[in-house]
């Protein structure tokens, strides 16, 4: 008998997760941790070419030939998925856990309906015949709010508004009822009106699957509104990670902070918007010891030489890996100086 009291264990559990490119000479993934409970939302923020999008294709199993592991572990419901063979992987997707790409247009086959494409989904992880699998397809499309349902079954990908596509890749994604959802930046090609849209369906369909959601954005707006929980990457590291209010109320990392203050916001404001100076850097030029350390305004020797562990403040669910975290600490050591 199971103890209430005790923790329940996540689904998907990701630990110190190390992938190197061939060639290059550090890891674009470094020592990645990432913990997300049945029927919650995760995202994974960060610029462009920090390691979000390579991040999901190692748990899809999807990396291409010239990314390797180099340590670490992918479980989800505490099985191992970095031992599974190819065809193991394979009945796993779709199935399991599933995905909702970025650009639906590269995702579907321009060569079939979409009702063909859902039934074949249903088909390849079902027992089912194919108008058993095409009944099935119709409902889920009706439950993503396609207008005329039945008429799309028949359309093909280039017939569908950009918005259609993206509600036809989400019904693929749940039609086998996946335990974790990834969904890579699934609104940044549509219009603000689409992307409420979007995020209110992915919402009210976990609430009603109980389904986990890793959500990989850039966009701190799609954060607020749908996630439980934040974690910030730079440069294939978690700089900062907690609970949403806690990274929005009180960011900690400098890079965190400086994504915050490039936020637009509609209340009135003088002057224009905070910039982080620099670019992610690349793997060949990878800083010895914070990676953020060259584009810091609080850097010193110390950031430049070690790696800051990613630790929690005041033994809460906050974790960041900065040594003058909690910043006032710095602030404090600052003034300090001046006076001295």
């Amino acid at each position: 008998m199971t103890n209430p009291d005790e923790p329940v264990p996540p689904l998907l559990h990701i630990k110190d997760l190390q992938v190197q490119f061939s060639g290059s000479p550090t890891s674009v993934l470094d020592g990645i941790s990432l913990q997300l409970e049945a029927g919650k939302t995760l995202a994974l923020v960060g610029e462009s070419g920090c390691g979000k999008s390579v991040t999901s294709l190692a748990l899809m199993g999807l990396l291409p030939s010239s990314a390797k592991v180099l340590q670490g572990d992918i479980r989800l419901n505490g099985d191992s998925l970095l031992g599974l063979s190819e065809r193991q992987y394979a009945d796993l997707r779709g199935l399991e856990l599933a995905m909702i790409f970025q650009e639906p247009m590269t995702s579907l086959n321009p060569a079939l309906t979409l009702g063909d494409q859902l039934a074949e989904a249903v088909m390849r992880h079902q027992n089912t015949n194919k108008k058993q699998a095409r009944a099935q397809a119709l409902e889920l499309l009706k439950k993503v709010q396609i207008p005329a349902p039945e008429l799309r079954m028949e359309a093909y990908p280039h017939q569908l508004s950009g918005g259609m596509r993206q509600r036809v890749m989400i019904a693929m994604a749940l039609i086998n009822h996946p335990q974790l959802l990834i969904a890579d930046e699934p609104t940044t090609a549509l219009d603000v009106t689409i992307q409420a849209q979007i995020l209110a369906l992915l919402n009210r369909i976990q609430k009603e699957t109980g389904s986990a959601l890793l959500l990989i954005t850039h966009d701190l707006g799609v954060v607020a509104e749908v996630a439980d929980s934040v974690a910030v990457m730079y440069a294939g590291q978690i700089v900062e990670q907690g609970e949403v209010a806690d990274i929005f109320n009180n960011p900690q990392h400098p890079y965190t902070i400086g994504l915050m203050g490039s936020m637009p916001s509609l209340a009135p404001r003088q002057g224009a918007l905070s910039t982080i100076p620099g670019a992610v850097p690349l793997p060949r030029d990878m800083p010895a010891g914070c990676r953020f350390s060259t584009r810091c305004p609080f850097a010193d020797t110390r950031c430049h030489q070690q790696r800051p562990p990613l630790r929690p403040l005041h033994d809460s669910p906050h974790h960041v890996a900065c040594f003058y975290a909690p910043l006032e600490n710095f602030f404090a050591l600052s003034a300090e100086g001046a006076c001295a």
